[in-house]
């Protein structure tokens, strides 16, 4: 939401609060003064989004993936490609019957596949 359009919503809600506040929006919504500023305010946010939808876009911030997730992925991607028991593993754990994803859990957690497996791959963790 565009900030100035935000700011001018809450300005609208705090004319009409008599210079107090409330803990939950039902609360406000039953108080005299401050139901009267909400209603307001909420015709004014219905009426700036039919009219202007585009102050209310929100746009996801871009981060740009660090070099070792990069290479952390490649590696999966090639310890996938590579290693039929991972690859298994990952399938049980997922889509496994409940005694199934138990004991995939409890070789993953006790060294089964790296002491098993036959995939070496140099390791960035």
């Amino acid at each position: 939401m565009n900030p100035k359009v935000k700011r001018y919503i809450q300005n609208i809600m705090k004319s009409g609060t008599g210079g107090h506040q409330h803990e939950s929006m039902t609360d406000t919504i039953k108080c005299s003064g401050c139901g009267n500023a909400f209603k307001k305010a909420e015709k004014e946010y219905n009426r700036l989004q039919r009219t202007n939808p585009e102050l209310f876009d929100y746009k996801e911030p871009e981060y740009p993936d660090s070099p070792e997730l990069n290479e952390m992925r490649n590696q999966l991607k090639d310890r996938l490609r590579r290693d039929p028991m991972y690859k298994k593993h990952l399938y049980l754990s997922f889509k496994g019957t409940p005694s199934e994803r138990k004991r995939e859990n409890e070789r993953a957690n006790s060294g089964f596949y790296t002491k098993y497996s036959d995939y070496q791959a140099k390791k960035v963790w």
